[in-house]
């Protein structure tokens, strides 16, 4: 009856754990989206890419939004675009 029990808290530990890891992805997904989309809008209007993340508020993000793997949101060259990143 004890291993039932220790094995069913286990199991809903790992549950829990792979719930929050989802949750996170979910989040940086969305606010990888977000933030693209802010990106689109201030290049239609300005003809050229952002320099930095910051200059996307509060014209057209109210916000950096918070990273939910404890870092920064930033924007990063990579194949020649830009990209955020979580750093």
């Amino acid at each position: 009856m004890t291993i039932l029990f220790f094995l069913a808290l286990f199991t809903a530990k790992f549950l829990v754990n792979d719930s929050k890891e989802t949750l996170k992805e979910d989040k940086f997904n969305y606010d990888i989206e977000i933030v693209n989309s802010a990106m689109k809008v201030y290049f239609k209007e300005n003809g050229k890419n952002v320099d930095a993340i910051e200059e996307l508020v509060p014209k057209y993000l109210s916000e950096i939004p918070n990273c939910p793997y404890e870092g920064v949101y930033m924007l990063k060259e990579g194949n020649g675009e830009l990209i955020v990143v979580c750093n």
